[in-house]
C-alpha cells in the first residue's frame, strides 16, 4: 500500500512539476533512486565480435525518464549540482546515453559510493551536454 502510495505520489509531482519542460520541483528524483546493469554484446562484423559493455537503467518509471528527456541542457546540469538529484540525474543520464556502466556493476551500488567519482561524472556530463 505504501509503495502505490509512493508510485502515486511521484506521478503527481511530475504532472505538477512541469511546465514547458523545466522542472518547478525536483521531488520527482529521489536521491535514493535504485539501478539495474545489464551486459550488452555489440557485434562490429560477423567474425569480430567487441567486449560486451555494461548499461544501467534506472528503477524509474516511464513518466519520470519521459519528462527528463524534455529538460534543457542547463536544468539537468542544475540538477546535477543538487545534492537531493544528482544520484538520480546521473543515473538517468548514464541510461540515456548508454554510458559504460562497469563501475556500478562492481564499485558503485549506491550515491554514498558514487561521491568519490561525482566531480568526473559531471564533468564528463557538461562536455557531453554542450
Amino acid at each position: 500500500m505504501k509503495f502505490k502510495l509512493l508510485i502515486l505520489s511521484i506521478i503527481s509531482i511530475i504532472n505538477v512539476g512541469f511546465a514547458n519542460g523545466q522542472t518547478k520541483d525536483k521531488d520527482f528524483l529521489l536521491s535514493d533512486t535504485k539501478f539495474e546493469v545489464f551486459r550488452r554484446s555489440i557485434m562490429t562484423d560477423r567474425s569480430n565480435q567487441k567486449s560486451p559493455e555494461l548499461f544501467l537503467e534506472a528503477k524509474l518509471t516511464f513518466e519520470v525518464k519521459n519528462n527528463f528527456d524534455k529538460l534543457s541542457k542547463a536544468t539537468i546540469m542544475q540538477l546535477l549540482a543538487d545534492t537531493t538529484t544528482d544520484w538520480a540525474t546521473n543515473l538517468l543520464l548514464y541510461e540515456k546515453y548508454d554510458r559504460d556502466a562497469y563501475l556500478f556493476s562492481t564499485v558503485i551500488h549506491k550515491r554514498k559510493d558514487w561521491l568519490p567519482v561525482k566531480k568526473s561524472d559531471i564533468a564528463y556530463w557538461k562536455k557531453i551536454l554542450k
